[in-house]
């Protein structure tokens, strides 16, 4: 067996990590202008997601704001309901007293 020396395999011609190779310059400039298209692309995909999550909240915030109306005519309209029926039993109430009042009158003997 021979005897490991570290000096030999640090100064050998091929290290474990080689260099890399030098791009071309034209593929350094593709390589640019495709990095430059896919920020272009991101920035409008980001844009696009901001307009759609402000279009939700929009929305979010109508349908609340209808939601919010619906309930205070709904209640409304309830209370009117109630309001009918009352007027209803009273009318009902007082067109028997003016029917009893009148069937008392026509009963009774007119004197001339």
């Amino acid at each position: 067996m021979t005897d490991f020396n570290i000096d030999e395999f640090l100064n050998e011609p091929f290290p474990l990590f080689p260099e890399p190779l030098p791009l071309p310059v034209e593929d350094v400039v593709q390589l640019i202008q495709r990095l430059d298209q896919l920020t272009i692309e991101m920035n409008t995909l980001n844009i696009k997601l901001e307009l759609e999550t402000l279009k939700r909240q929009r929305l979010r915030r109508s349908l609340k704001q209808s939601n919010s109306e619906i309930l205070a005519l709904k209640q409304a309209l309830t209370q009117q309901n109630y309001d009918n029926i009352a007027l209803r039993e009273q009318m009902a109430m007082l067109s028997n007293t003016v029917f009893s009042k009148l069937a008392c009158l026509t009963q009774r003997p007119i004197y001339v």
